[in-house]
């Protein structure tokens, strides 16, 4: 691993802090600790938005699904989870023509990352 010399002005407070809290014996352990912790945090949130699209693709074809099974009706949890896709604002309108899907799924990560979509909230007692 190449190691690269800096001359980072830091505070002192902060750089003081840092190294009780982790633990580390020297300054340049606990900067190097704390931006390893970084790069890892910014990894993770960058997973979490991967999923909650895939999550919102899922959703987004789930609810076309349930347009082309009409009139059959779906159980509470999942109709009630139709529902509140199908009421957002703006709203996310079925599929009756081919059209991009960007804005839809962008909106229904919105719904997934804010935890509007969670089954708790939607259906009281499921969970």
């Amino acid at each position: 691993m190449r190691m690269k010399r800096t001359n980072l002005v830091l505070r002192e407070d902060l750089l003081e802090e840092a190294t009780r809290l982790s633990g580390e014996k020297t300054y340049s352990r606990a900067v190097e600790r704390a931006l390893e912790e970084f790069v890892r945090r910014i990894k993770a949130r960058r997973i979490l938005g991967n999923a909650q699209r895939v999550v919102a693709a899922e959703l987004l074809c789930g609810a076309q699904g349930l347009e082309w099974l009409k009139p059959l009706t779906p159980g509470r949890g999942v109709g009630r989870l139709y529902q509140r896709i199908r009421e957002a604002e703006p709203a996310i309108a079925p599929l009756t023509e081919d059209r991009a899907p960007a804005e839809d799924l962008e909106q229904l990560a919105a719904l997934v990352a804010s935890g509007d979509l969670d089954p708790a909230i939607l259906v009281p007692g499921i969970a």
